[in-house]
């Protein structure tokens, strides 16, 4: 018997989300959801790399956030907008680094995922932003600084700030 789902405005963590999307396979009498499919779909949701959680507000902004999505349809992605998150998710788990730095010259891609961006002091990571082409206008506090990195590690691109509510899609 499949867990209930959690309460309406609390945090899925990551673990119980994969149980839900296999508890909601079984369910329906499919079966193979393979462990990537459900990490890429995580990743997509997820509003930047590594998150443990996600709330219902979360998912809400990375899907209005995709790119493709309609505002003239709510924020609806199509399914092309969906299928390129996937498939870029997938790439970027399969193969680490490949397509997160679109402005490198071919080398060194991969030390994008192996960086602790907590580790690292807070000129440590405006270099890595100037490395990766991105621009600095947003605000230079070290946790607003690690989130555009996670952004830009998940989405290959930086990310849009909400000019009232400071978020990222």
């Amino acid at each position: 018997m499949a867990p209930p789902p959690p309460p309406r405005g609390r945090e899925l963590e990551r673990d119980r989300f994969a149980s839900l999307i296999l508890a909601a396979e079984s369910k329906v009498g499919v079966e193979g959801v393979s462990p990537l499919a459900l990490r890429s779909l995580w990743d997509v949701l997820s509003p930047a790399v590594g998150y443990p959680r996600l709330s219902s507000n979360e998912i809400t902004r990375a899907i209005r956030g995709m790119e493709g999505s309609s505002y003239k349809k709510g924020g609806a992605a199509n399914f092309e907008a969906f299928e390129r998150g996937m498939i870029g998710a997938a790439e970027r788990i399969v193969r680490p680094g490949v397509g997160a730095r679109h402005g490198s010259n071919g080398g060194g891609g991969a030390a994008t995922t192996a960086l602790d961006y907590d580790l690292m002091d807070k000129d440590e990571l405006l270099a890595e932003c100037a490395s990766r082409g991105m621009t600095t206008s947003f605000p230079k506090m070290k946790r607003i600084i690690i989130k555009e990195l996670r952004f830009y590690d998940a989405h290959g691109r930086q990310g849009k700030r909400h000019p009232v509510k400071n978020t990222l899609s």
